[in-house]
């Protein structure tokens, strides 16, 4: 068993499955367990490298895009705006122009707040990718 859990190893990593290859023991043992088909251990085998590629493929956007991190949703003042400017943010902050592609454009004075509620990465997080 130790020969075929190398070989797998290193098939593993030769496809480049790195993350899938150290927890392949757990998802057999989940298997064996709970007595799974092979197209159900398969299915949980992808299922866990595609989360894992999708998490990191999200990190590495958030980091490329250089947002501040100290910037959050919670920590804007919308009583700093007008209400109907407030109430335009809150619209926004829902993501339905994600949905239907429309641009946004944050257009004022310099030290007037544009920059905080467009470069939260709270809204990438949750409304962009949908993992709130």
């Amino acid at each position: 068993m130790t020969n075929c859990h190398e070989s797998l190893t290193q098939l593993l990593h030769r496809v480049q499955l790195h993350h899938t290859t150290a927890e392949v023991e757990a998802l057999t043992a989940r298997a064996a367990r709970e007595g799974l088909s092979h197209v159900a251990f398969l299915h949980a085998f992808v299922e866990q490298e595609a989360s894992y590629r999708e998490q990191r493929r999200f990190e590495r956007l958030l980091r490329e895009s250089r947002l501040p991190r100290e910037k959050t949703l919670a920590q804007l003042d919308l009583g700093q705006f007008g209400p109907v400017l407030a109430q335009q943010i809150e619209r926004l902050q829902s993501g339905a122009f994600l949905a239907q592609a429309a641009n946004v454009i944050a257009v004022g004075k310099p030290g007037t707040g544009k920059i905080h509620p467009t470069h939260c990465p709270d809204w990438y997080e949750c409304s962009a990718f949908g993992t709130d």
